[in-house]
């Protein structure tokens, strides 16, 4: 496997507002008097370029690849990211539930494809990136994310809660085989639980990661009693 890019992030667009100063002066016979308007310049960066984009106003039969033409699924997003080679998907925030955003399945979406970089936490018009999104199973899915035999995957900006796998084994909010350089940042996992280990996140033969995350609330079992192996 080719070295790879611990550092790797969206690229970055300026939006810059003009600045300008406009002076009015009026004058009578006895006063002299002047006005002075002064509108600042005003330059934010976002994290924005060549993505797919994800909402939960949006739509599957979208494109998905502008900000005014979201998907609903992340699923979808990464279906879409891997057909057009690209790494970025930005997420809006809000909840994405079971068959809302997440798959109708008992998972709530994969990663089997190297290079995918999913960010959280953008307003809904993708003009910010703020807070967080939330992947939130409800306790009807056994895990909300499973990433397997991949590298390079990076996830930043989300809460993750309500993965029950309290009868197939391992890994209730995150389950991760084989990978190699898993980035998790700026995100929490609770309310979790697994019937072996991990009960709110397990790796297996995982090596050059780093994880930066918040873990709180999470249950794992071991021969069905508590405690078991690792939040």
């Amino acid at each position: 496997m080719d070295n790879p890019n611990v550092n790797k992030v969206l690229p970055t667009t300026t939006i810059t507002t003009g600045s300008n100063t406009t002076t009015t002066t009026t004058t009578t016979s006895t006063t002299t008097t002047t006005t002075t308007t002064t509108t600042t310049t005003t330059t934010t960066t976002l994290f924005l370029g060549s993505a797919v984009y994800v909402s939960t106003l949006g739509n599957d039969t979208n494109t998905g690849l502008a900000t005014d033409n979201p998907v609903l699924g992340i699923q979808t997003a990464i279906t879409i990211a891997k057909s057009n080679s690209l790494s970025n998907i930005c997420i809006a925030e809000g909840t994405y539930t079971k068959a809302n955003g997440l798959l109708n399945t008992n998972v709530g979406f994969y990663i089997t494809n190297s290079g995918v970089y999913l960010w959280g936490g953008y307003s809904s018009n993708f003009s910010s990136r703020t807070g967080y999104s939330y992947l939130s199973g409800n306790y009807l899915l056994d895990r909300i994310l499973i990433v397997s035999n991949v590298g390079n995957i990076g996830l930043d900006g989300f809460v993750i809660t309500g993965g029950s796998n309290m009868t197939s084994g391992y890994g209730g909010g995150i389950y991760v085989y084989t990978v190699t350089n898993l980035l998790l940042t700026n995100s929490s996992i609770s309310n979790c639980a697994a019937g072996s280990g991990g009960g709110g996140m397990y790796l297996y033969a995982t090596r050059l990661s780093k994880i930066n995350a918040k873990f709180s609330y999470n249950l794992s079992k071991t021969n069905g009693m508590p405690p078991g192996y690792g939040g």
